[in-house]
């Protein structure tokens, strides 16, 4: 059985039994025919969230001097751009 095939009949009986319900990652991607997002984006995605969950308790210079030291300051900057102007 595919995976498409199992997803179609996991999906039925789920609707059948009324239970919410949600596929995400490669298998939503492949069952809805849709590209996944590359890896980069995907990390650069959950930083920016973590970011903004924490942006009250966020230690910038401890995080600008970590960014600094591994070579990814442009990095931090766009992450931390992109939060203020959420």
């Amino acid at each position: 059985m595919s995976q498409k095939n199992f997803l179609e009949r996991l999906i039925i009986n789920l609707e059948k039994a009324e239970i919410p319900y949600m596929i995400s990652g490669s298998p939503g991607s492949s069952f809805h025919g849709e590209p996944r997002e590359s890896e980069s984006e995907l990390e650069f995605r959950d930083v920016l969230g973590i970011i903004m969950v924490q942006w009250e308790n966020l230690n910038r210079e401890y995080l600008q001097k970590w960014a600094r030291e591994l070579g990814v300051e442009s990095l931090l900057d766009d992450i931390i751009n992109k939060a203020e102007n959420l």
